[in-house]
């Protein structure tokens, strides 16, 4: 059980660019919405919000923000606000048990049945299952393996630098690189990303049987 060992944090470490958070944070207190700055940048929702949750609107774009906005937009956004700081509370006070749950629940919705791996286009999800793995299953990096998906015109090198970033992973943990045939026309700008774990069996198997026992409960 050793390798169970549990930690007491579920930060994910985001290592986006801090020039693209000092934008992200000036847009905001030009009196930007969230959705507008998540639409123009390739990042999650929850993580534009954690970058801007405490900037403030500066005065001269307070009466141009309001105005920008409906009686329904500022209702929404007073209902997504009050959502998140529920939400907030829940995740704040996760026990570690709790965490691993979802853990075991992510992977069952997005995970291979056959061996440890998990593809996905999201790099939240992507970070979040590294960092329970890793945090919480001590799989260290030199088991991981990535592989990289993309189509023909997309920068190979770009891509391979947003991955790496996202995961935290060295170039020597890349197993491989798809290059499909035809345009990147309506995909994703960086591709897809599979999460291998080699000789992943015994977490396999444990994460398996959490989601049994799960089923079993139900």
């Amino acid at each position: 059980m050793n390798r169970l060992k549990y930690q007491l944090s579920w930060d994910v470490n985001k290592k986006t660019d801090s020039k693209i958070i000092n934008e992200i944070q000036d847009l905001r207190s030009r009196g930007w919405s969230i959705n507008k700055i998540y639409s123009r940048y390739n990042l999650g929702y929850g993580t534009v919000y954690r970058y801007i949750k405490d900037v403030k609107i500066l005065p001269e774009y307070i009466d141009k923000w309001k105005k920008s906005y409906t009686g329904s937009t500022i209702r929404m956004n007073r209902d997504i606000d009050k959502a998140r700081k529920q939400a907030q509370k829940i995740v704040n006070e996760l026990s570690v048990k709790e965490k691993i749950l979802f853990l075991a629940a992510l992977y069952w919705g997005e995970g291979s049945k056959k061996d440890l791996n998990l593809i996905n286009s999201d790099p939240d999800l992507i970070r979040i299952f590294l960092k329970g793995i890793r945090s919480y299953l001590k799989v260290p990096d030199n088991k991981i393996k990535i592989n990289i998906r993309i189509f023909e015109d997309m920068d190979k090198e770009k891509c391979i630098k947003y991955w790496l970033n996202v995961t935290s992973l060295k170039s020597s943990n890349i197993s491989n690189m798809d290059i499909l045939k035809g345009k990147k026309k309506g995909k994703l700008e960086y591709g897809i990303c599979r999460i291998r774990v080699l000789k992943g069996g015994f977490v396999l198997k444990y994460l398996k049987a959490i989601k049994d026992e799960v089923v079993g409960k139900y």
